[in-house]
């Protein structure tokens, strides 16, 4: 009879933990590009195996908040998606 705690991650943790790295790996990308006009991609494979590629074009800039970024909605949002399934699938984790 086993007296620790279950550690087994639910798909909930796990979807909650990609969507953390996804977001942090986009903070240090569009850190590292810096101020301006960029084009950023993402292929991914899916958890059920298929793949997805999405692109969005934002503009970056720094202001006395922090990075603020602009473009279309709907692209970064796929964007994210695309990024943070392919995080979830991989189970990988990013460093900056």
């Amino acid at each position: 009879m086993s007296t620790g705690t279950d550690h087994t991650l639910t798909r909930d943790d796990t979807a909650e933990q990609a969507q953390e790295r996804a977001f942090q790996a986009l903070a240090a990308i569009l850190e590292s590009l810096g101020t301006g006009r960029h084009r950023l991609s993402c292929a991914a494979q899916m958890t059920a195996g298929e793949f997805t590629v999405q692109d969005a074009t934002a503009e970056a800039r720094h202001t006395a908040q922090g990075m603020r970024l602009t473009g279309s909605p709907c692209e970064l949002s796929a964007l994210y998606g695309a990024l943070t399934a392919g995080l979830e699938a991989a189970r990988c984790s990013v460093a900056y």
